[in-house]
């Protein structure tokens, strides 16, 4: 793993610091790890939408040992925990594109109201709440890459530098975006795309045949204000 991410005089530097925001890491998932992600995702119907994943059998895949998570603590600290798994399956048949936009909500156990956590959702019987900015900066997402992105498979693109933006309207972020050098997030069956969580980004539809499966997890660092306490996988 890059140098530049380990933790330096105690501090680790993350990605938000980075002036571009994201980063490839190719093949870092084992043979054994791509095998453990490729078996879960056969047995779930993912939805044209996403599906959230709290199943056990990611442990082995998120845990202290795993390639992911010692990734996520080089990058962040060693206490990152994963917050949000969520598998999608882009093909020719189950296809969709996603308009410019940053990820603005967090989960959590429970609805507490605290000033700066707003508009409240319950997805799949978590809550979520859009904290503030400074929150989500600290946060990083790593996409698992289970298959090959290709050009024609409706890869992410990013907006580089962006993500030290602060807040982007929704109404703005096609805008921004298009004033930043954009980069089209291709890759190979394990492969991972680790980006900072303000990062703006979007994907076109995919035109191949071939299934397009990503695993999106969320890690957070740090405790948010009590009562409310992250929504923890593990």
């Amino acid at each position: 793993m890059p140098s530049e991410f380990r933790p330096i005089d105690g501090k680790p530097r993350t990605l938000f610091e980075d002036p571009v925001g994201t980063r490839y890491f190719p093949s870092l998932l084992s043979d054994v790890e791509l095998g453990q992600l490729d078996r879960i995702s056969a047995d779930m119907s993912i939805g044209s939408v996403g599906t959230r994943v709290f199943d056990a059998a990611l442990q082995s895949i998120l845990g202290g040992n795993s390639s992911l998570m010692k990734l996520a603590c080089d990058l962040v600290g060693s206490e990152a925990m994963a917050v949000r798994a969520v598998f999608f399956n882009k093909t020719a048949d189950q296809n969709w594109s996603t308009p410019w936009h940053q990820d603005r909500t967090i989960p959590v156990h429970a609805k507490h109201e605290r000033h700066g956590y707003e508009v409240w959702s319950l997805k799949c019987g978590i809550h979520h709440v859009e904290p503030p900015i400074a929150v989500i900066e600290k946060m990083i997402t790593l996409k698992v890459h289970i298959d090959a992105c290709l050009p024609n498979a409706g890869p992410i693109k990013v907006a580089d530098g962006s993500h030290r933006m602060g807040r982007v309207r929704a109404a703005d972020a096609a805008s921004v975006a298009q004033t930043l050098p954009m980069r089209v997030c291709t890759a190979n069956a394990g492969d991972v795309w680790a980006m900072s969580s303000t990062i703006l980004h979007a994907s076109g539809r995919s035109s191949s045949a071939a299934s397009r499966r990503v695993l999106h997890v969320d890690f957070a660092v740090g405790q948010l204000p009590k009562p409310l306490e992250w929504f923890s996988l593990y």
